[in-house]
């Protein structure tokens, strides 16, 4: 089987983290011999061109094309995806040629998903949709998404929910039941593992923390949904008692628009001090703070099943 994977959801050298799900699914189906894979990343925005963008080193395996597709946020629901979908069928046109795919996977159902199941009908071969989250919580709210999403659905050969409330959703909103398949994020092990102590003590020490430090730590996109500024006050706070005065520290890392709201409310609250934020960290990098961490702190308002 070739397999080409469509997503605006894909790492690449200025964005490594992103869509880093996707690319360790990708490479696990490879390592595990379920087919060969290719990668076109279509990436929105305003411009019909963009910078250039570079693979991670491993994930060149996957040979990424990067492509610019013109998108307006908000009030073009009704053409977005036909603009990506053009984007698409010029590279899907020249790549079919040396690399004859026969099924399209694609994740992130607005506009990606949409453009992709179209392209799946026109090439005649399958296309399978991947649900996210907020592809399902939000869009399915915006009437002309929601129909746009209902009928790529509708053209698939079918679509994978990262939980079972998304799959849920997607039926309630009209989607077929049977065409719903709930299949959640997976965990590489290797990586993600306890520590034994000589561990813990040495990723603490990179980190910059002492022996009787009294870790927090936050990994998530600084959104509203995810809260991150209850965090803040909650430790400025604990940091007040007597018992971990001077001794509490706050690691967060992620990326968003609350970001420098974040970092503000820390100066303002006087605890700035105890307080660091990543912007980007690999998989390894995380499952090292975690070890290190004496309590991971999630403050979401709302959650299917997150991967942290």
């Amino acid at each position: 089987m070739k397999g080409l994977f469509v997503s605006n959801l894909f790492p690449d050298a200025d964005e490594p983290v992103r869509g880093q799900d996707n690319a360790v699914l990708l490479h696990q189906l490879q390592d595990a011999g379920v087919g060969e894979w290719r990668v076109i990343s279509p990436r929105p925005g305003l411009w019909p061109w963009g910078k250039r963008r570079r693979p991670l080193e491993r994930d060149a395996i996957f040979s990424p094309l990067y492509a610019s597709s013109f998108y307006v946020p908000k009030f073009g629901a009704p053409w977005n995806y036909l603009c990506m979908r053009g984007v698409l069928r010029r590279r899907l046109i020249a790549l079919r040629e040396e690399y004859p795919f026969d099924v399209i996977l694609s994740s992130w159902l607005y506009p990606d998903g949409c453009a992709a199941s179209a392209l799946g009908v026109e090439f005649h071969v399958p296309t399978v949709l991947v649900a996210q989250g907020s592809d399902v919580h939000r869009y399915l709210e915006m009437g002309r998404r929601r129909d746009l999403i209902l009928d790529a659905v509708r053209k698939s050969a079918g679509v994978i929910t990262r939980s079972a409330d998304l799959g849920l959703r997607l039926t309630a909103a009209g989607a077929r039941e049977e065409k719903v398949h709930p299949v959640y994020n997976g965990v590489d092990l290797a990586v993600f593992r306890k520590g034994n102590n000589e561990e813990r003590a040495r990723e603490r020490e990179r980190l910059g923390y002492a022996k009787n430090d009294r870790v927090l730590l936050f990994v998530g996109n600084f959104l509203e949904v995810k809260d991150p500024l209850l965090l803040v006050r909650a430790f400025a706070m604990a940091g007040r008692t007597e018992e971990l005065r001077g001794r509490l520290r706050l690691l967060m890392v992620g990326r968003g628009p609350l970001r420098e709201a974040a970092r503000c409310l820390a100066a303002e609250l006087g605890c700035e001090g105890n307080f660091k934020m990543a912007e980007s960290f690999s998989g390894e990098e995380v499952a090292a703070a975690m070890r290190a961490a004496d309590l991971l702190c999630l403050t979401s308002r709302n959650e299917g099943v997150p991967n942290v």
